[in-house]
């Protein structure tokens, strides 16, 4: 077998072996999680759920840009995150369990839990910093990932042989099977070193910043869509604490959405889609801020100005909503035309060209001049390497 064959072979007997083992985790998460309280529709609002969908999501993508990709970082970093991700939601649920249960094996699992989650940070942190060719922005940005790497083993190193905070581990009166470094100068490493993953991640997201501000092309493309899907993601995952239903978009959709998006950016599928689903996305959250506002302020303004007549009648917030309604459409072209100006700027430059070139049309009769009219119209909004026209001669034309 050739050496091709041979690293092709290993590739694939890693990822497959990193999707089973992450398989595994999350069924036994979810089995502990049943376990510790009923399943539905508990799981939606306690991040379960979100925790098995990113351990698989980021495992399947790791693992198919791997096959593809092999020598792309981005692609093992995320199948270590599907790895750790499934590892910190077992070792999670079967800690509760086993505290429920007064098992001593609670210690364990915790230990586990307490040095996987820095491993799995920084994994994250470093998905950011070399998105998604492997490379930091620059050359000076490798201390940034020396100091993420070395801050993320010293949490997980410490964490290993020393007691953890309450801060470190969400479960209290667990004792440290391992307290091997005691007193307050190991605490304020520890701590110290939490701190440094956490400056990382900013460090990171300002990376990915600078990153997109420089690049052009199919590299802008590609971290378009990692940006959207981060920013999705976060929005979301705050938002969640405040609101349920968002909580349950948040678990389904948007903590799997991130591996996923950066799976497609970096196998480079449908890499010019992003502008449009940005635009969309941008487009019908300001839609519904507006309408809403519209509906607020009509029901406050009309059951005021309506009381008087028809007093606790429903016609204030049935007129309410034909308004809010009613503005609806007009509203939505007018931010859609703003909003595709400012990041669907291609598209909305070549429906401009588009409607120049038909109301030419309507007045030009030489063919000559519509022939060259139409090849440069072609060249603006398409754009291909190259372009002609053949027209088929009239009948009878010799």
């Amino acid at each position: 077998m050739s050496g091709d064959g041979v690293r092709q072979r290993t590739v694939t007997m890693t990822t497959s072996g990193a999707l089973v083992g992450t398989v595994v985790l999350t069924g036994v998460g979810l089995w502990a999680r049943s376990r510790n309280a009923p399943m539905w529709p508990t799981i939606l609002t306690d991040w379960s759920l979100g925790s098995a969908l990113l351990a698989l999501s980021a495992a399947g993508v790791g693992a198919a840009v791997a096959r593809r990709l092999p020598a792309n970082p981005v692609a093992w970093l995320f199948v270590a995150i599907g790895v750790l991700s499934g590892l910190v939601f077992a070792s999670r649920e079967t800690t509760v369990l086993a505290m429920n249960a007064g098992v001593g094996t609670s210690r364990w699992t915790a230990w586990v839990f307490a040095c996987a989650v820095p491993i799995n940070m920084t994994c994250l942190t470093l998905v950011a910093l070399i998105f998604p060719h492997g490379d930091p922005p620059s050359r000076r940005w490798r201390y940034v990932t020396v100091g993420v790497i070395a801050a993320g083993a010293a949490a997980a190193l410490l964490s290993a042989v020393s007691p953890y905070s309450a801060e470190q581990t969400p479960f209290g009166g667990v004792a440290h099977p391992l307290p091997v470094l005691t007193g307050p100068v190991v605490t304020a490493a520890l701590d110290s070193a939490y701190a440094g993953v956490l400056v990382g991640m900013f460090a990171a997201a300002a990376g990915v910043v600078v990153k997109l501000r420089r690049a052009r092309g199919l590299e802008r493309q590609q971290l378009k869509w990692f940006v959207f899907a981060a920013v999705v993601a976060v929005m979301t995952f705050f938002a969640g604490f405040y609101n349920e239903p968002l909580h349950v978009v948040a678990t389904l959709v948007a903590l799997p959405g991130l591996p996923i998006a950066a799976g497609l950016a970096v196998l480079r599928y449908r890499l010019y889609d992003i502008d449009r689903i940005i635009s969309r996305t941008v487009t019908y959250a300001v839609v519904t801020v507006v309408v809403a506002v519209i509906y607020l302020a009509g029901v406050t303004t009309l059951t005021a100005l309506l009381a008087p007549v028809t007093g606790d009648s429903p016609v204030a917030v049935a007129a309410a909503t034909l308004l809010a309604a009613a503005a609806f459409g007009p509203a939505r072209r007018r931010i859609q035309a703003g909003v595709d100006r400012r990041f669907d700027r291609g598209r909305y430059d070549a429906e401009q060209i588009a409607a120049a070139y038909r109301a030419r049309l309507r007045d030009e009769l030489d063919l000559t001049a519509l022939r060259a009219d139409l090849l440069t119209t072609v060249g603006a909004t398409v754009q291909p390497d190259r372009a002609s026209l053949w027209l088929r001669p009239a009948a009878g034309a010799r």
